[in-house]
């Protein structure tokens, strides 16, 4: 092939690229728009969730069977085929100026790879619409936790995570809804299930020995406790800072005011700073931030 047409061929690459990160531009740019909206203006959130009541109608509830999504929204289910049409299409159009004798080559090879292309898609939008009633189950319950509608919100969170059980986050925000409802068993099932599929998140930890702590269990937030210190690796100060504060508070909740101390002392020397705005930021550690003032 010539010069010119290895240089057209490169354009055509360059110019789907930039289509294709202009589209994941603006889906991400929407979505940010649409919560940011929600926030602030109730009459925006009554129609789309009356939108969304209308579009969720035909699916709901779900079927006890149905198959989760395999994995995030987009990527390599979509990537691969894309990759695949944009070969295809750059060999059928390298197969118009290539010489006769290598021209059917060319060709067959880019059908080829459109077809293939064609038939993954086609596999890839079949799931597309349980990735579009997961979407749309995440926005409504995000909306009514706007609302301060905890049950409607948890309810659409239990649906949502019949599609998407590896999504932790989606766990927690249960696990925060059910504890707004005062169901503290099934926020802290929630949790658990969330820091199983991270481990090393420590915020999910802290949120259990939270709900524990208010509700008067400092026996299992320990417990708690002894599984996030032994699966965080963090390593820096601050971290330790933060775990030791937590070792304090279910020692000082039992009455173990001697145990409290050296676990305020620890945390201090290790990074006063972080250990400070960690008790003083959380109203289940307020107990705590008086002690440690006296100590």
């Amino acid at each position: 092939m010539a010069m010119y047409h290895i240089v057209a061929l490169l354009a055509f690459l360059a110019l789907v690229a930039a289509l294709v990160i202009r589209y994941v531009s603006l889906t991400v740019d929407r979505e940010f728009r649409n919560l940011a909206r929600a926030a602030a203006d109730a009459e925006y959130r009554r129609e789309e969730l009356a939108r969304l009541d209308r579009s969720l109608a035909p699916f709901l509830p779900l079927p006890p069977d149905v198959k989760p999504v395999p994995g995030p929204p987009g990527g390599w289910p979509r990537f691969v085929p894309a990759v695949l049409f944009a070969i295809g299409a750059i060999l059928l159009w390298g197969g118009l100026f290539a010489p006769p004798g290598e021209r059917g080559a060319w060709l067959a090879t880019g059908g080829a790879a459109i077809a293939v292309s064609a038939v993954i898609m086609f596999a890839t939008l079949r799931k597309r619409k349980l990735e579009r009633v997961a979407r749309s189950l995440k926005f409504r319950a995000d909306l009514r936790r706007f609302d301060a509608n905890h049950s409607g919100a948890a309810g659409d969170l239990a649906e949502l995570l019949s599609l998407t059980p590896w999504d932790d986050a989606a766990w927690a925000e249960l696990a925060e809804a059910r504890a707004e409802l005062g169901q503290i068993d099934g926020a802290l099932a929630a949790l658990a299930a969330a820091s199983g599929l991270d481990p090393g998140y420590g915020e999910y930890y802290m949120a259990s020995a939270n709900l524990l702590l208010a509700d008067g269990r400092a026996d299992e937030a320990g417990k708690i406790l002894d599984d996030w210190e032994a699966r965080d690796s963090d390593p820096r100060p601050r971290a330790a800072a933060r775990r030791l504060a937590y070792r304090a508070a279910p020692a000082l909740a039992s009455g173990e005011p001697g145990a409290a101390g050296a676990f305020v002392d620890e945390a201090r020397r290790a990074d006063r700073d972080a250990f400070d705005a960690c008790v003083d930021m959380n109203d289940t550690l307020s107990g705590l931030a008086r002690f440690a003032e006296k100590t």
